[in-house]
């Protein structure tokens, strides 16, 4: 429940149009927005992280729990193993299309939730925005939004684990991310 509540507010960010209520407040103009192909798709905002490009996600949510705030340790949902399929093959076939995983905690369910979103650019680069809503203390931390070579990723690596571990999966998925160098950053991270 806690991922759907944190879901909710963070995809009402994520969703935003790229039409300001207020003309005299402009917001960054991507050409495509049906496409993240560039740095303008994302803007910090005072109510966390807007995104004004939105591709068509080609694969279902990956959810979970996991032990560590950072998206370490965590269980797949047995039922998502297709999911997780579908999205190392298609990121290494340089998508253009959005993906989700979203992960609470296995211990205390309402404490925490973490979200991750890649971008697709179809041109063999990703974006990478990771995100934690603490209810603990109610802070959001935005891990920033980082522009990632495919080909640099070794995710052919993870879509070698076995088909039947999407832990081992989710583990290597997010670690290429976390420990790659990425060719860009476009948003630093931020605490709110």
């Amino acid at each position: 429940m806690a991922v759907l509540r944190s879901t909710a507010v963070l995809l009402a960010l994520l969703l935003s149009t790229c039409r300001s209520a207020d003309p005299a407040d402009p917001v960054p103009s991507c050409p495509d927005q049906t496409e993240a192909t560039d740095c303008c798709c994302f803007e910090e905002l005072a109510e966390g992280l807007a995104t004004y490009c939105m591709p068509e996600p080609p694969c279902g949510t990956v959810s979970g729990e996991c032990v560590d705030k950072g998206g370490v340790d965590c269980n797949v949902d047995e039922s998502e193993v297709d999911d997780i399929e579908c999205m190392l093959a298609a990121l290494q076939a340089n998508p253009s299309g959005s993906f989700k995983l979203g992960m609470e905690s296995a211990s205390a369910p309402f404490d925490w939730s973490y979200q991750i979103l890649l971008f697709g650019d179809g041109a063999g680069t990703v974006f990478w925005v990771d995100y934690l809503a603490d209810f603990s203390d109610f802070s959001h931390r935005y891990g920033g939004v980082k522009r990632f070579e495919i080909a640099s990723l070794g995710l052919a690596a993870c879509a070698s684990l076995p088909a039947d571990d999407p832990d081992a999966r989710f583990d290597c998925l997010r670690a290429a991310f976390v420990d790659g160098d990425p060719v860009e950053v476009c948003i630093d991270p931020f605490v709110q």
